[in-house]
């Protein structure tokens, strides 16, 4: 079991550092943005609540009203933080919507009695909203903000480099009904994730996905009825492993399990990875990757491969 463990050693190293979270006005997110506000580091909020927002960034943080399925808000939201401290050190893609109904099951007609085109704002916000923190400024056409936005503000920094942390979701590993829209969000995030993992080591960036299991929040208190008694993570739990996979210098490309403790799920995925695949499949997978990422990224190991950087 690859246990991950909250070391208050390597979180004080968060002291002086630069944080955006996207919807940190509520639940996971404010509560990680008080927790990286107790280690020392600034943190911009970007959200739709601007009251909440504003009252959470009264100290020593910076708000901007974020519209994360937009670019130009969630641009602004970079700008102005880079132009407010001079750097952005973690980037944490925490912003989501919740669903509430199988949209596979639920039919809407039109007046005409034919069948009505679903409603995917919830991939919207969940995945483009994502991509536009994270993917890297360069000339491809990528209809999406905060990936694209994180990776050019770490290469702006006097430092270059940074942490990049999606909040995705247990679902996102094991799907999960009737939340079919957020779960294969959440998939199309893991896969986020680890294509990124590939880039980070040679341009100074890491990259990792928290996937927390049912976690006590505004919309969790809907399953209560359901749910019971049984164990649930508190927010701070989760905030936690946010908080830890910026902070962990040797954290790239992990996933992030939390359910009243921390456990990475990509590692041991790569090491059994001819247990699952079969030898003969395994080595015929590892050779091609290996011949492409050396073709496209000039080497050929396999991230979860590399030294460890010491923090």
């Amino acid at each position: 079991m690859a246990a991950i463990h909250v070391r208050p050693e390597v979180l004080k190293g968060l002291a002086g550092k630069v944080v955006i979270i996207t919807g940190a006005a509520n639940g996971i997110g404010k509560t990680a943005a008080r927790l990286f506000y107790e280690y020392g580091a600034s943190v911009a909020i970007g959200d739709l609540d601007v009251k909440g927002g504003e009252a959470l960034a009264a100290d020593r943080g910076h708000f901007s009203r974020t519209d994360i399925s937009s670019w130009a808000s969630q641009a602004a939201l970079f700008s102005s933080t880079f132009e407010k401290f001079g750097s952005v050190g973690c980037v944490v893609a925490n912003a989501a919507m919740p669903e509430k109904s199988d949209f596979l099951w639920d039919d809407e007609h039109d007046d005409n009695g034919e069948l009505k085109e679903p409603n995917l704002i919830l991939i919207d916000v969940n995945v483009k909203g994502t991509l536009f923190s994270q993917l890297s400024s360069t000339n491809e056409s990528i209809s999406a903000p905060s990936a694209k936005l994180a990776l050019h503000y770490f290469r702006k920094n006097p430092t270059p480099g940074g942490a990049f942390v999606v909040t995705g979701s247990a679902a996102g590993y094991f799907g999960g009904s009737p939340i079919t829209k957020y779960s294969t969000s959440k998939h199309a995030l893991l896969g986020l994730v680890r294509s990124l993992a590939i880039l980070g080591p040679e341009r100074g960036f890491r990259t990792n996905y928290i996937a927390p299991w049912l976690t006590a929040t505004e919309f969790s208190s809907e399953l209560d009825e359901i749910w019971g008694d049984r164990p649930i993570n508190t927010q701070t739990e989760v905030a936690e492993a946010i908080l830890t996979a910026c902070a962990d210098k040797s954290l790239n490309g992990r996933g992030l399990f939390v359910a009243k403790g921390i456990v990475d799920i990509e590692l041991p995925l790569h090491q059994l990875e001819s247990q699952w695949l079969g030898p003969k499949s395994a080595e015929l997978w590892e050779m091609g990757r290996a011949h492409l990422q050396e073709a496209f990224r000039g080497y050929p190991t396999h991230y979860l491969d590399l030294p460890t950087p010491k923090n």
